[in-house]
């Protein structure tokens, strides 16, 4: 859009009002600060016409990301049924790795092959340090099982 000359409608500039604009458009300001920004699109022809595109785009946005329709109860129980056999195939031809998620970068790695500290502790291949929680699989779902952090007993 062109430049305009900042204007002071219902005792808000411009950009105050574009500073805003999303807040207002969510639903997420106090009825006052609503009410405002309302009588200021209403005076403001520059912002109104701004502030119709912006709605547009966010409700297009909106529309095209939003939660897809949910599947069939049949297609559900199929796709289950495939994903679990497939699973029991999978876990049977290996066994159960342990896994570590490193506090610090989120890396999940594998700690029987990382390199390991002074202390024997696995140390995350991303960023190297030893501070890591246990991955667990517990009826299928993966459980992040927090380590007591190393202390070295070190006191100054």
């Amino acid at each position: 859009m062109p430049e305009h000359e900042e204007r002071v409608v219902a005792g808000m500039t411009c950009g105050q009002v574009l500073a805003v604009l999303s807040d207002f458009l969510d639903g997420e300001l106090d009825a006052v600060k609503r009410r405002h920004v309302t009588e200021h699109l209403r005076g403001c022809d520059w912002c109104e016409r701004f502030g119709g595109r912006f709605s547009a785009i966010i409700g297009s946005l909106r529309r095209e990301l939003a939660e897809p329709p949910p599947l069939n109860a049949e297609v559900t129980s199929r796709l289950r049924s495939r994903i679990a056999n497939a699973l029991d195939e999978s876990t049977a031809a290996r066994p159960t790795q342990k896994l570590r998620r490193c506090r610090e970068c989120n890396t999940v790695f594998e700690p029987d092959v990382a390199d390991r500290d002074s202390n024997g502790e696995p140390r995350c291949p991303q960023c190297f340090l030893s501070s890591s929680d246990e991955v667990l699989e517990i009826d299928g779902e993966m459980v992040i099982r927090q380590s007591t952090p190393f202390r070295c007993g070190y006191k100054a």
